[in-house]
This record gives C-alpha cells, sequence and structure tokens, in this order.
C-alpha cells in the first residue's frame, strides 16, 4: 500500500513539474503577444484616448469586487507599470494604460495556471492546453462575452472548464457531438463574427481581418469534424478541443442573447438586466 501511495505521489508529482513547464511556456507567450501588442503606437493611441474610461472602470469594479482579492492583480499590475515608469522604460502619462495592460497579463496567467491545476486533478495532464488552443484564437477573432471583474471571469473560467472537462469524458465517442458543435460555431461565426465589447469598438478594418480569421478558423473546425465523422475516428485530443470551440460559441451567444433582450454586458461591474432597470 505504502508503494502504492509513493508511486502514485511520484506520478502526480512529474506530471505536474510537466505541466507547470507547459504552463509557464504558454503563459509567456501569451505575456509576449500581449506586451508587443502593448508597446506598439497603434494600442498606445487608442488606449491613451480611453485612460479616463479605464479609471471610471476601475472605480465601478471596485464597487463589486469585495474584500481583499478585489485590488490583488490592479495592485500587482499597477507595481509593475510603477517599476517601468522609475526605469523610464514607458512614460508616466501612460502608467494606467500600461497598467490594465499589466492586468490583463496577470490574470490570463491565473486562468492558465488554475486550468492547468485542474486538468492534473483529474488526471487529464494536457486538456488545458488542447482546450485554450481551441478557445483563445476563436476568442481574439469573433469576440465573446466579458466579466465584470477578472475575479468574475477567473471564477466562470475555472468552473467551465471543470464542468466541459467532466462532460468531455463521461463517455468515448462524441463523434456526433462534435460534428454539431463545429457546425454550431461555424454558423455562429458567419452570424455573429466578430462580437464586440461594448467599450472596445473595432476599426472597419479591424473588423473585416477579425471575421475572416474567424471564418477561416471556423471552416478548418468543421472539416475536422465532418472527417472525424464519416472516418469514424476517435480522440481524447479532439473531445476537449472541441470542447474549447463550443466554450467560445457559447460565449458570442451569450452577448447576442443579452443584448436582445436588452441588457448590458457585464463589462464595467454593471448586472446583466434591462437597460432601463438599471
Amino acid at each position: 500500500m505504502q508503494t502504492l501511495v509513493v508511486a502514485l505521489g511520484t506520478e502526480l508529482a512529474v506530471w505536474g513539474v510537466i505541466n507547470l513547464i507547459l504552463a509557464v511556456a504558454m503563459i509567456v507567450f501569451y505575456c509576449s503577444a500581449i506586451t508587443i501588442f502593448t508597446t506598439c503606437d497603434v494600442f498606445s493611441t487608442t488606449c491613451a484616448k480611453n485612460v479616463d474610461s479605464f479609471a471610471v472602470r476601475r472605480k465601478n469594479v471596485e464597487k463589486v469586487e469585495k474584500g481583499v482579492e478585489k485590488m490583488m492583480i490592479h495592485n500587482q499590475a499597477a507595481k509593475i507599470a510603477s517599476v517601468l515608469v522609475g526605469i523610464k522604460v514607458i512614460d508616466e502619462k501612460s502608467h494606467d494604460v500600461y497598467t490594465y495592460g499589466f492586468e490583463l497579463i496577470v490574470s490570463a496567467a491565473i486562468n492558465i495556471l488554475l486550468m492547468a491545476v485542474i486538468s492534473i486533478l483529474f488526471h487529464r495532464y494536457y486538456d488545458w492546453l488542447l482546450f485554450l488552443v481551441a478557445f483563445i484564437p476563436l476568442r481574439m477573432t469573433a469576440g465573446g462575452f466579458h466579466a465584470g471583474s477578472h475575479l468574475r471571469c477567473i471564477m466562470l473560467g475555472s468552473i467551465g472548464f471543470s464542468v466541459f472537462l467532466a462532460v468531455c469524458h463521461l463517455k468515448n465517442d462524441w463523434t456526433f457531438v462534435i460534428l454539431a458543435t463545429a457546425a454550431f460555431s461555424f454558423v455562429l461565426i458567419l452570424l455573429f463574427s466578430p462580437v464586440e465589447a461594448s467599450n472596445k469598438k473595432l476599426s472597419g478594418e479591424k473588423r473585416k481581418k477579425n471575421r475572416a480569421t474567424s471564418i477561416y478558423i471556423g471552416i478548418a473546425n468543421l472539416l475536422v469534424a465532418v472527417a472525424l465523422f464519416f472516418l469514424k475516428g476517435f480522440s481524447d485530443v479532439l473531445n476537449i478541443y472541441f470542447a474549447g470551440v463550443f466554450a467560445a460559441a457559447l460565449s458570442m451567444l451569450a452577448v447576442k442573447a443579452i443584448k436582445s433582450r436588452g441588457g448590458v454586458e457585464c463589462e464595467d461591474g454593471k448586472k446583466l438586466v434591462p437597460e432601463d432597470s438599471v
């Protein structure tokens, strides 16, 4: 019995280290992409126009999130930005802009690490990576739902991923569901992509580029699903991958459903209720 416990502990430790390395690598890649994006002139110019809006949104979020955790991410992001100001890497006037950018990075890092931990607990060591590989490209190009705060985003992401992970492994053959998911996602992309955030409007050129990219991704997913269906192929990898596709589709649909009811997107700490009752 003791030998079994030691062996199990060793296996979990090894897989834990491997997943930690992968998670750190993905965070570095994700953060590098955001950092490069935030340092380009176009982004800086756009954000500079929205500094006041950012300050207002921060106040709204502070009203919603109570307790120590409400400012944890913001404080860490502000410290990073302050260090950069201190060493003259960025201008002091851009402090709030970069604070917001670093908030996104810290929040994304926490999300990724939590998903990696959840995968380890389910003994599905790479599922977090497969899920994000499917979810992130669609979410970044097709758009979707925004939580009202980083804490909500982290909680929603972790709970949602746990549910998808559990459901995906209830049975082995999900080929028909995968085909339906790919078709459902592709239809939503054609109808709605890109779904804009209420305070992050896209330029005409950016809209066209995002829409085209999301359509290409949707076509690729659909072709894989059709081939899988007719070839009677099956793979655990595709199960969790298309769970990520489905999550991105639900994110788009959620925004459209909220707006169709006359509601508001939970972007600034507001409740998802009709606008006339806000």
